[in-house]
């Protein structure tokens, strides 16, 4: 008997057995296979088979390691200063903007800025951008050669008409916010100092200036001295380089002065008025000359032209105004054509057509009315009455 094994895959195998002839012990005549056929189908025989065990897989030597993902950096709500490519992602955290505490609704941001450098300020809440500053596409700044640099960033929500050369929501200034000098320091080629005289009593002035000055609305000038007048002179240093500057306080500010900025210049207002600012002029030398007499402010006159039913049964005229608190003015002059100074500080002004048996102007004693008036429209025009009440315009 021959058997051959044959291993045909894994886990299983061929096993072969060949029988040439077999027959019983000691009998010659009983035979059981002769040459591979069965003679006695009575025979039987049996075999088995031990399955071998399956050989384990061996492990890796050494099992490879994945870098864990960074989970992505969360910014703070908050608003920052982006550059290209326009997506949250580009931001950096360190770009914030900070409150001024010395401006309200004013924000702050030291950085480095390149020239070329493209740039928007955006409010990001809970993870994303909700508003853009300014708004829409091809509007960005950039930076050019005498923004970049080390340089203090500032920041408002509402558009700023000064700031419009940046986008109109945000102004960089060179280097940090300037710092006002303990002690008086002696100007040298590099800067001038100028003088400002308070002729109208503000009560404190600040000067502001363009080509690489401070934001608005400036920098608090010092006290110099109080003039024969009673009258108070500031000064202040600024920058040989600025090309205009612009003296406010309390809530008023002068033009803007383009010319004659040099050292030891001389300035103070006249009280005459363009639009809503004071005109100014000029003294110079850093000892000026006062004017030999204060200046006076020049009072605002308005003028009401009443139509020939207003000027009907001996009507007299007069003017309510308020926006500072309210005051009655009666008005002078005769037949179409009636004046009225404006009260310091009032805004808005009422025309009425009033009861001539009396001289007392209240409400009691009107006849007919104009609308609410602005006191600003009406400077330099009349006030042209077409109607019986509320009915006319300014010409």
């Amino acid at each position: 008997m021959v058997t051959n094994y044959k291993v045909i895959a894994g886990g299983n195998a061929e096993i072969r057995t060949t029988f040439k002839k077999i027959a019983l012990a000691d009998d010659d005549l009983t035979l059981i296979i002769n040459n591979g056929t069965i003679v006695n189908p009575n025979f039987t025989f049996t075999a088995s088979f031990d399955e071998p065990e399956p050989v384990p897989t061996e492990a890796p030597t050494e099992k490879p390691t994945e870098k864990p993902t960074e989970p992505p950096v969360t910014l703070t709500d908050g608003f920052y200063i982006i550059k290209p490519d326009w997506s949250i992602d580009s931001i950096d955290a360190n770009d914030m903007f900070s409150e001024n505490t010395a401006s309200s609704g004013e924000y702050m941001l030291s950085t480095t800025l390149t020239e070329g450098d493209k740039l928007k300020a955006v409010k990001v809440e809970n993870g994303a951008i909700t508003t853009w500053y300014p708004d829409g596409m091809d509007n960005e700044y950039t930076v050019d050669a005498a923004h970049a640099g080390e340089v203090t960033i500032y920041f408002r929500e509402t558009y700023q008409s000064d700031w419009a050369a940046f986008g109109g929501y945000f102004y960089i200034d060179n280097g940090s916010t300037p710092v006002v000098p303990t002690e008086p320091t002696t100007p040298d080629d590099d800067t001038v100092t100028v003088y400002f005289t308070d002729a109208l009593n503000w009560g404190s002035a600040n000067i502001y200036y363009w080509n690489n000055g401070p934001a608005w609305p400036g920098t608090a000038m010092t006290v110099h001295e109080t003039n024969t007048y009673g009258q108070t002179v500031y000064k202040a240093t600024v920058p040989a380089t600025v090309t205009g500057i612009i003296f406010n306080g309390g809530g008023k500010q002068t033009v803007d002065i383009t010319s004659d900025i040099t050292d030891g210049a001389q300035w103070y207002t006249t009280g005459e008025m363009d639009g809503s600012k004071y005109k100014v002029s000029l003294v110079g030398g850093t000892q000026p000359e006062q004017p030999t007499d204060p200046p006076t402010p020049t009072k605002t006159t308005l003028t009401l032209q009443p139509s020939s039913d207003w000027q009907k049964d001996g009507a007299r005229f007069a003017a309510y105004f308020f926006g500072n608190g309210e005051t009655w003015v009666s008005m002078t002059g005769s037949g179409n054509t009636y004046t009225v100074e404006v009260p310091d500080g009032y805004t808005s002004v009422i025309f009425c057509r009033m009861n001539p048996s009396s001289t007392t102007n209240n409400w009691n004693n009107k006849w007919n009315q104009t609308s609410d008036l602005s006191v600003q429209d009406g400077i330099g025009k009349k006030y042209v009455i077409t109607g019986w009440d509320n009915s006319g315009h300014w010409e």
